[in-house]
């Protein structure tokens, strides 16, 4: 028995059928057909089904039956699926059609071909003999093109610290770490602004590919700490959209300080001792540093008493500072505290009050 064996391998992703041909010495012959549905583009997602038609036919130009013994389909996870429970028997002109849906797994996908493809191979294998009880054989594969569709957002804000109001420029860079390039690639900000694009499209032909970044900008004036999700999508060749999203936090500062002045007494005669107490809060939403507190009367001198809790430097939103002073004031007085503080961005921020102390000079007179 001679047996010659003619195989055509598919080229890479072509939707034309694959097809294996055996003809002994005979002249009689076997082909085996294998399909995917839907035939084009042949590409998937893990996670889709791949529907299989393996075709068996005995040419109508064949001269004797063809009995098939075996007829082994190897599933892309390596497991077989024997496909006939017995002989099947084609006369020339006849074929013999099994369909099998098989869902892909990540588990699937090998590399193949130059350009490092990952791919889902399925093999099938029949055997049998014909009519001259010669031995008949064909053996074809379909390699199906997995796909992975993915997108990167990377969100960014200069400054993150600002005072109400100030302008804020977020950037947002956008990347294919996936395998497939990307069409109608949108980004979008949930705080009301309008990312633009900037930059990126290298060979401009409107999709995200995967060696390349798309860069975007937009600006805002925050009056509030805000935290801004920046959201970017793309669409596969197969339609199906992708999505990530990133957040950059901006902190809007308020700086703020308060000084509280009295007097005791504030009932005097002149020269008498008054004693001055400051109380010095933090009413912003962030510590104060250099902190001083003067006051206008020349002489009076207001010390630094207690209130730093943490020895820090810092007038801290939960400290109340006392300073005090005194004077023996020899006239009605009203005296002004000023106290400032500056904030981390370096803006000076100033309160002030006063007291009013009132000297009274009694007296008689005689005649």
């Amino acid at each position: 028995m001679k047996t010659f064996i003619s195989m055509p391998l598919p080229r890479w992703l072509s939707a034309a059928i694959a097809l294996l041909v055996v003809m002994p010495a005979s002249a009689s012959m076997i082909r085996a057909q294998k399909e995917v549905d839907p035939p084009t583009p042949n590409t998937y997602h893990v996670g889709d089904t791949i529907t299989y038609t393996l075709t068996i036919v005995n040419p109508a130009n064949n001269t004797v039956t063809n009995t098939m013994t075996n007829i082994v389909d190897t599933l892309p996870n390596g497991s077989t699926v024997q496909l006939n429970a017995g002989a099947v028997v084609l006369v020339p002109g006849a074929s013999k059609v099994y369909t099998y849906p098989y869902v892909v797994t990540s588990n699937d996908v090998q590399t193949a071909g130059c350009e490092n493809n990952k791919v889902a191979v399925n093999k099938l294998d029949i055997s049998g003999f014909d009519g001259n009880c010669d031995s008949v054989r064909a053996f074809v594969e379909k390699k199906s093109l997995i796909i992975k569709p993915v997108i990167h957002i990377e969100k960014t804000a200069d400054p993150t610290l600002i005072h109400a109001g100030n302008l804020v420029t977020y950037t947002y860079l956008v990347t294919n770490p996936g395998d497939v390039p990307l069409g109608n690639v949108t980004v979008t900000d949930n705080q009301g602004v309008t990312p633009a694009y900037v930059s990126g499209d290298v060979n401009s032909n409107g999709k995200l590919d995967p060696t390349e970044t798309w860069t975007y900008t937009a600006t805002a004036h925050p009056q509030a700490s805000v935290t801004n999700i920046g959201t970017a999508c793309g669409k596969d060749m197969l339609g199906m959209t992708v999505c990530d999203t990133d957040d950059a936090v901006v902190q809007v500062i308020n700086p703020s300080i308060l000084v509280i002045k009295t007097a005791v007494p504030t009932l005097i005669h002149a020269g008498d001792l008054v004693t001055y107490t400051y109380a010095v809060t933090n009413t912003g939403n962030v510590p104060l540093h250099a902190v001083t507190l003067d006051d206008n009367v020349p002489g009076v001198m207001p010390m630094y008493i207690s209130g730093d809790l943490n020895n820090n430097g810092l007038l801290d939103l939960t400290e109340l500072w006392i300073y005090r002073a005194t004077a023996t004031p020899q006239n009605t007085v009203t005296n002004v505290a000023t106290v400032c503080g500056r904030d981390m961005l370096g803006t000076t921020v100033c309160d002030d009050d006063n007291e009013i102390v009132k000297v009274i000079h009694p007296a008689i007179h005689l005649e």
